[in-house]
């Protein structure tokens, strides 16, 4: 399995500190941490089954690799996943906006093979005109029903410079792979002292970027915010919230609910604010897991107003669990409702405000200046 076999996990992620012993094997380590927080039920036995399989099969090098990888995928979710150090830091290098190899599409799992979640801005995908909901079912010939997430994703990866075929349900898109790097974050101001923010995804340094950003603004005579999330897969929870604690304090931002135990409620700290800034947040098919989470707590708290299209519905929560050897289980642990306790997943948040088009940001600024 290979960090590289999309352009950024749907993953809203939350880091444990390892608590395995120091005589465990790796898969003993991920087993423990499954049987702890695994939020679906599983038989063990078969997980068990499946990972002594895999290592009764491979070479003696990659008996535990195997083993592992074969008792992750025999849990069924296609978000539970562990990381080799490899894996690891090429995951890290693309949340943190370095330069990685890619077409630049985020994609989940889809029956028919993969589903094409956001094309970013300024990649081969978008150039390709692949858009939110778009299937693919093929890739330089080889079918992907029936494959694995992970394997069916790691099929568009290759050299920089080479070629990619793929085979949607509506047509077919030939791409060209390229180094790229995560779109930068844009802040304008518009006619009308309408502040516009877009924040093409949720990394380790949004809140200390968009925040100072939005406070200038406000200072320069901003009466009111567009906050663009459209194509925002998500990205890192804790930056999400984050910002939400500047524009939303006081407020409960998202409730988590786990395999047992009492549902949890993540407020924000300090004190409602008694007015705030009119404010509109744009979204569409393409915003998803983290971006849902920071849309729908504004909504829900009556601080903004959602305009565009429904959003992905990605509500479940993967807890990050690095082990001894330096590679790193990511585990559906919990699934997110929103702040009014709605479950969003596998379903998507409707906004407010539906609107569809090239001219969404114009009509959302039109409506704040009225």
């Amino acid at each position: 399995m290979s960090a590289r076999r999309v352009f950024l996990g749907l993953l809203i992620l939350l880091l444990l500190p390892v608590t395995a012993g120091a005589q465990q094997s790796r898969l003993a380590e991920v087993a423990a941490a499954v049987g702890q927080y695994f939020l679906f039920p599983y038989d063990a036995g078969k997980a068990s089954r499946a990972a002594s399989s895999a290592a009764g099969a491979a070479s003696p090098a990659d008996k535990e690799k195997r083993a592992t990888q074969a008792f992750v995928e025999s849990l069924g979710d296609p978000y539970t996943t562990w990381l080799s150090r490899e894996d690891r830091a090429m995951l890290e290098a693309q949340l943190s906006g370095r330069s990685f190899t890619g077409i630049g599409v985020e994609v989940a799992p889809d029956p028919a093979g993969l589903v094409v979640v956001a094309a970013l801005d300024g990649t081969p995908a978008k150039a390709a005109g692949l858009k939110p909901g778009d299937v693919i079912e093929g890739v330089d010939g080889k079918v992907l029903r029936g494959m694995s997430y992970y394997a069916a994703a790691d099929t568009l990866l290759g050299p920089v410079g080479s070629t990619v075929k793929l085979a949607l349900s509506n047509r077919t898109a030939t791409l060209q792979r390229a180094v790229l790097r995560l779109p930068p974050l844009v802040v304008r101001m518009l006619d009308g002292q309408v502040a516009y923010v877009k924040i093409p995804i949720f990394g380790p340094q949004t809140a200390q970027e968009v925040w100072p950003s939005m406070v200038t603004l406000a200072r320069s005579g901003a009466r009111a915010f567009i906050i663009d999330l459209r194509d925002n897969p998500g990205g890192d929870l804790k930056a999400a919230l984050t910002l939400l604690t500047g524009l939303a304090p006081g407020r409960v931002l998202v409730r988590v609910r786990k395999r047992s135990g009492p549902e949890d409620a993540r407020t924000a700290p300090g004190t409602p604010r008694e007015r705030t800034l009119p404010m509109i947040v744009l979204v569409n098919r393409g915003t998803a897991s983290s971006a849902e989470v920071f849309s729908a707590a504004l909504a829900d708290n009556g601080l903004a107003k959602l305009m565009g299209e429904r959003t992905f519905g990605k509500g479940l929560i993967q807890t990050v669990i690095p082990l001894r050897d330096g590679s790193e289980l990511k585990v559906t642990s919990a699934r997110y409702l929103t702040p009014n306790g709605t479950d969003i997943h596998g379903r998507g948040i409707e906004p407010s405000i539906p609107a569809s088009g090239n001219d969404i940001e114009n009509k959302a600024a039109a409506m704040l200046r009225k």
